[in-house]
C-alpha cells in the first residue's frame, strides 16, 4: 500500500518465533490485575523478538520492560 510505504511503516507478520514468545509470556500484574490483553501481548512479543523499540503512552507496557527487557519509549 502506498500510504504505508510513504509513512515508512513496516508490516511484520506474526511468525512462529513471535508466536512462541507470545505463548511463553507470563501474565504480569498491572494495577492489581493480570494483564491478559492478547493484542497488547502480541505487540510486546513482536517488539521483543524483532529487537524494536515500542513507542507508546500505554501505562501497561512498562511492566513488560521491567520483566522482559522490552525496549520502550514512553510518550
Amino acid at each position: 500500500m502506498r500510504v504505508i510505504e510513504d509513512s515508512y511503516i513496516r508490516v511484520v507478520e506474526a511468525d512462529e518465533h513471535i508466536l512462541d514468545y507470545f505463548y511463553s509470556l507470563d501474565f504480569p500484574i498491572v494495577n492489581g490485575r493480570a494483564h491478559t490483553d492478547p493484542f497488547d501481548r502480541l505487540i510486546v512479543s513482536t517488539a521483543i523478538v524483532t529487537h524494536k523499540t515500542l513507542i507508546s503512552s500505554d501505562k501497561k507496557f512498562p511492566t513488560y520492560r521491567d520483566q522482559y527487557g522490552l525496549q520502550l519509549l514512553e510518550i
